[in-house]
C-alpha cells in the first residue's frame, strides 16, 4: 500500500471515485470548532489498510497538506485536527478542526485513494468573528439647544466589510439618518480582527424629549442585524405661572404696609398718644367726724407732660 501512496504523493491520478461533500463552503467563528465534510463510496469489502485519506489547504495560493493517513498510520497530523479512523470504513472522511483561527481560512481537499481509484472534493472554510457593538451616552439628560454627540463602536469584527447605519425612532416610526454622520474606515488590530467608529452630532429641544436614537450594525457574521440604542431625556423644569411675579410683590407691600402701621401705633402709643393723668381715687377705710380725711390719687402715664395741682378737699361738717 506504501508503493501506491508514494506514486499517489507524487504522481496524478484520474477521478474514477465518487468523493462528496454536503457542505461545499462553510463558515465557522473566530475560536469556535468546524466539521469539514467528505464522504465517499466503499464498496464494503475493502480493508482499512486499503484506504488512504489526504487532507490538504489552499491558502493565498499555496497549498499545504495538513493530515495524510497511508491505511496504517497518520501523518502530519496536529492536535487540532482529528479524523476518526473507525469512520473510514463506512465512506466517511471528515475531519474535525478544532479552535478555528483566521489562518485557518481556506480551501480544503479531501482526497481518497483506494488503489487504483482516487477521487476528491473540497470544502471552502470562511471565518468569521461577530462584532461586539457600544453606544455611548445612553440616555442623556439634555437643556435646551444642547449639542449632543453620540458614538457607536464595532469592535473586533472580521472580515472587514461592515455597516453601520443611524435611525431616528419618534411617534413609533423608525426614520434613517443620513447627515451629520461620521463613519472612520475599519482599522486592523493585533489579533486580525477589526475595529470601527461612527458618530452623530445633533441639536436637541425639548421637542426630541423621549426621541431615540438607534446604532445598527450589520455583518455577515450575524443572524441578524445588531441594534444598541439611547433616548433623549430632558429635566423638566418647575412650571411657574407668568403672574408670580406680580403676585408675590403685592403681597410683599401689603406685609411691609402692615409691620410699618404696626410700628407707627406702637410707637404712637408710647410717644405721643393722651392718656388720662388720674388713677382711682384712693379714700381711708374709716374717717372720724370733724377730722380732715386724706385722699390718695396717683397721677401716671399722662401726656402731655403738664403739671396738674390737686387742691385738697375740706373736711365735711
Amino acid at each position: 500500500m506504501k508503493f501506491f501512496i508514494w506514486l499517489w504523493i507524487f504522481l496524478p491520478f484520474s477521478d474514477l471515485m465518487e468523493v462528496k461533500t454536503n457542505t461545499p463552503e462553510t463558515t465557522s467563528m473566530l475560536g469556535k470548532d468546524v466539521l469539514l465534510d467528505c464522504h465517499f463510496i466503499n464498496a464494503g469489502s475493502v480493508k482499512l489498510e486499503d484506504i488512504a485519506v489526504k487532507w490538504t489547504v489552499d491558502r493565498r495560493s499555496q497549498v499545504k497538506t495538513i493530515y495524510l493517513f497511508d491505511g496504517k498510520t497518520e501523518q502530519y497530523h496536529k492536535d487540532r485536527i482529528t479524523l476518526d479512523l473507525m469512520l473510514i470504513k463506512e465512506g466517511n472522511a471528515s475531519i474535525h478542526l478544532q479552535d478555528v483561527t483566521l489562518e485557518d481560512e481556506g480551501d480544503y481537499k479531501c482526497t481518497i485513494l483506494i488503489t487504483p481509484d482516487v477521487g476528491s472534493s473540497t470544502v471552502l472554510l470562511k471565518v468569521a468573528a461577530q462584532p461586539s457593538v457600544a453606544l455611548a451616552p445612553v440616555n442623556p439628560h439634555l437643556s435646551h439647544g444642547e449639542t449632543k454627540t453620540f458614538f457607536c463602536e464595532a469592535s473586533q469584527f472580521y472580515p472587514q466589510d461592515i455597516e453601520i447605519i443611524w435611525l431616528l425612532k419618534s411617534h413609533g416610526e423608525e426614520v434613517p439618518l443620513t447627515t451629520k454622520i461620521c463613519t472612520g474606515l475599519p482599522s486592523l488590530i493585533d489579533n486580525g480582527t477589526f475595529n470601527v467608529s461612527s458618530q452623530i452630532s445633533m441639536i436637541f429641544t425639548e421637542e426630541d424629549a423621549g426621541s431615540v436614537y438607534i446604532c445598527e450594525v450589520n455583518h455577515e457574521s450575524l443572524p441578524r442585524p445588531l441594534r444598541r440604542n439611547t433616548t433623549i431625556l430632558f429635566a423638566i423644569p418647575e412650571m411657574i405661572p407668568r403672574d408670580t411675579g406680580f403676585i408675590v410683590g403685592v403681597v410683599s407691600v401689603i406685609l411691609i404696609t402692615l409691620v410699618v402701621f404696626l410700628g407707627v401705633g406702637i410707637m404712637y402709643q408710647k410717644q405721643f398718644a393722651k392718656a388720662p393723668p388720674l388713677s382711682d381715687v384712693i379714700l381711708p377705710d374709716f374717717v372720724p367726724a370733724n377730722e380732715a380725711m386724706n385722699v390718695i390719687c396717683n397721677i401716671n402715664g399722662f401726656r402731655p407732660p403738664h403739671q396738674h395741682s390737686v387742691v385738697p378737699s375740706k373736711p365735711k361738717s
